[in-house]
């Protein structure tokens, strides 16, 4: 044998040799399923997303079918912010017809937090009701329903599914639904959509009768009916349009008297409204009358009492003005409004105005403008406070 075979062999042998040794080292320590699903798991837990993306893959390359391991990998993508190629992933795994009902629910939430991050809303709506149709009592799609739905200032559909959810955790709060109509009820009132507003407040009363907010909202669309309809009359000289303000008015005023009833202690924020009506509608002298309901209906209601003590004293009966201040004094101490009609009635007794008059005032004034409201007993609706902090606005 030549020097040349036998340097051949040698070199065959030795490759050989060294190929063993790689394919016996790369089949000891290749990465098992089970191995690359525990790397996943722990790059996740802190917070390493992209490099859980690589391992990820590994999991698909070696087993293409992996279906968990395709919307881990998608949830990743949008994470760290690629939520349309998450949702390229997630589509494709649609055409699947071996998918498990638990496997088909959890592809249709991501591709709804897919959409969702995209803000196509409309399309996220549409996943978590495919999600309903597979499982209708899901609560993940319902509370995601309540939430989209808000987001686009829907609060009619929100409301609707709300009752759903709350009817299948047993936790009914009626109070909270009829809140959901009347935040519709105001976006269409921003439309100048009356009928409607008024429709939904009405709802939102049957659905909790204690929804004192819903008579004044009531009210402010009649009036604000009734203005558009006074300057229809003004700037085009329609005198039907005249009737039509007073009569649009005068369905106002009740609603705004029936919001004091129900809550006295925040009767300031419609009693100004209920007089100016009044005087518009050539009804003042009903004041007294609806003012005396409400001191007797709730001796604590201090706007009334201010007003009831503001009127008598306008129409000349200081006693009775007199006595319903003094009435006030241990209640409402720091009341600067009934310090207000207190100093008026000085004024319309006096002959003269003293200088302590005069410094009376000017503390009334500052202290006024110090707190920027007539007295301290107004309270803010808690239902209003809820409307308020509940506002959305479309993206």
């Amino acid at each position: 044998m030549s020097i040349t075979v036998i340097s051949i062999v040698i070199i065959l042998v030795i490759f050989s040799f060294i190929a063993f040794i790689n394919f016996d080292y790369s089949s000891k320590y290749k990465k098992t399923e089970k191995d690359l699903y525990y790397e996943a798991l722990d790059l996740l837990l802190n917070g390493k997303l992209k490099e859980a993306y690589g391992t990820l893959l590994s999991l698909i390359k070696n087993d293409t079918s992996n279906v968990k391991a395709y919307l881990k990998l998608g949830q990743v993508l949008r994470e760290i912010g690629n939520p349309e190629r998450a949702l390229k992933i997630h589509r494709s795994l649609l055409i699947r017809k071996d998918l498990s009902t638990y496997e088909s629910i959890e592809l249709l939430k991501n591709i709804t937090l897919d959409y969702k991050h995209l803000k196509k809303i409309d399309e996220s709506i549409a996943q978590c009701l495919d999600i309903l149709k597979i499982e209708k009592k899901n609560e993940w799609a319902l509370l995601e329903l309540i939430n989209l739905y808000k987001s686009v200032d829907d609060w009619n559909s929100s409301q609707k599914y709300l009752e759903i959810y709350q009817k299948i955790t047993g936790n009914l709060d009626s109070r909270i639904l009829g809140l959901y109509l009347t935040k519709q009820g105001q976006i269409e009132f921003d439309k100048e959509d009356f009928i409607k507003a008024r429709s939904l407040f009405e709802e939102g009363l049957n659905m909790h009768n204690e929804l004192g907010i819903c008579y004044k909202f009531i009210g402010d669309t009649y009036s604000e009916e009734s203005e558009i309809e006074y300057q229809r009359s003004t700037e085009e000289g329609v005198e039907e349009a005249t009737d039509k303000a007073k009569e649009l008015l005068s369905k106002a005023l009740p609603m705004w008297v029936k919001y004091a009833q129900h809550k006295p202690r925040q009767s300031g924020e419609v009693i100004h409204l209920i007089k100016d009506s009044l005087f518009a509608l050539d009804r003042y002298s009903e004041l007294e009358h609806i003012l005396k309901d409400l001191v007797e209906r709730d001796s604590n209601n201090i706007s009334a009492l201010i007003t009831l003590a503001d009127y008598y004293s306008l129409q000349g009966e200081n006693q009775k003005s007199v006595s319903l201040l003094d009435s006030l004094k241990g209640k409402e101490k720091e009341s600067v409004l009934a310090g207000m009609v207190r100093l008026r009635l000085r004024f319309n007794i006096s002959q003269s105005i003293t200088d302590e008059m005069k410094d009376e005032f000017n503390n009334l004034t500052n202290e006024m403008s110090k707190r920027n409201q007539g007295h301290s007993s107004t309270l803010k609706d808690e239902d209003l406070e809820w409307l308020s902090e509940n506002e959305y606005s479309k993206e």
